[in-house]
């Protein structure tokens, strides 16, 4: 997982939650909205089918739906060709 100048500075990991944050607010100009896996990617997490990777999955979606419940972020299901896809962005 990638980590930015700051944590390397301080030798510290930001919340989850906070680097959620920091990701959909960096495209907030672009009014971009994601799907998990995006954000995974974006966090530099890789979807697998791994134990961690599974874990991890959950903590992120876990983490955008207290998110969603605290306004600080929206989620919306996108009609695609093969169903629907839960999307968010940063309000």
């Amino acid at each position: 997982m990638p980590i930015d100048n700051d944590e390397w500075d301080s030798g510290e990991i930001h919340p989850l939650e906070e680097r959620i944050m920091s990701f959909l607010n960096n495209k907030v100009e672009k009014h971009l909205s994601f799907n998990l896996l995006d954000i995974m990617n974006g966090l530099g997490y890789r979807a697998t089918s791994d134990p961690l990777s599974i874990k991890r999955n959950l903590e992120v979606r876990k983490t955008l739906e207290s998110l969603v419940k605290e306004m600080k972020i929206e989620k919306k299901a996108i009609k695609e060709i093969m169903g629907e896809e839960t999307y968010y962005r940063s309000l």
